[in-house]
């Protein structure tokens, strides 16, 4: 008797197309409604989560998205969130304060897997030379396009355009206007750091940030064809060589 092993829509929207890579504090609940996934098959799970429950023709032909954020924005936003929540009362230490709850040893093991992870390093998973070894994995490489989250409502439908997605386009220029869960209402991120914080969301974040083009001092977009030809002039490199490691980035939203 042959075993079929079980498949799961985990992300995917079957009516566009379209695999969606949620990462925490990006506002995944608001595009997740916006290409109609089921809650049930809602989540924050990394691309290679994903690749082994869906099915293998929808891994390679529906199109991949993720949105990145600045780091130390996604931070705050995430603390409120939490604080929403009530996630971190169990704590022994304070967390009334952003600072005392970002170094609170404790809030990470509250913490949801990904919600603590830096975009790129989402898509990379897995990274382990052993597994790096293995030539199925090897041979796996996948396209994502990476939409910034501070022009969302703008990048998306140029994204679309791009790929052909009239419909969706259409609707996601509406959505946009009316429509965004989980916003958390607070000051800009800057009013959140001390020197200290700042370096430390710099140091748990820094990928992100050298990969996107973020800067703490320059809330506006990333400039991801500026970053990537800096890279690749630097290293004397083809700028594809740049973009793709296990994942190949396509970047919207210049």
């Amino acid at each position: 008797m042959k075993l079929e092993f079980p498949t799961r829509n985990y992300n995917c929207s079957d009516k566009y197309k379209i695999i969606f890579i949620h990462v925490p504090r990006t506002g995944g609940g608001t595009i997740n409604q916006l290409l109609e996934i089921p809650k049930r098959y809602q989540g924050h799970r990394t691309p290679f989560e994903m690749r082994l429950c869906i099915d293998p023709i929808k891994w390679k032909e529906y199109k991949k998205v993720v949105v990145c954020r600045n780091p130390w924005d996604r931070i705050v936003s995430l603390y409120h969130y939490r604080m929403k929540k009530g996630y971190d009362k169990s704590t022994q230490f304070s967390v009334k304060e952003f600072h005392h709850w970002l170094i609170n040893p404790e809030v990470r093991k509250y913490s949801g897997a990904m919600e603590w992870t830096p975009v790129f390093d989402v898509l990379n998973v897995p990274n382990l030379t052993e597994i790096r070894g293995n030539q199925t994995i090897r041979d796996s490489k996948y396209s994502v396009s990476v939409i910034p989250f501070e022009t969302l409502s703008t990048s998306w439908v140029e994204w679309c355009l791009h790929n052909d997605m009239t419909e969706l386009a259409e609707k996601s220029h509406e959505h946009f206007k009316t429509t965004f869960i989980n916003k958390t209402e607070r000051e800009g991120y800057k009013k959140y750091y001390s020197n200290v914080s700042k370096i430390l969301v710099w140091g748990l974040f820094q990928i992100d940030e050298f990969m996107w083009g973020y800067d703490f001092d320059r809330p506006a977009p990333p400039t991801f064809t500026e970053i990537r030809s800096g890279i690749a002039k630097d290293n004397d490199v083809p700028i594809e060589d740049v973009n793709s490691k296990w994942a190949s980035l396509l970047m919207c939203g210049e």
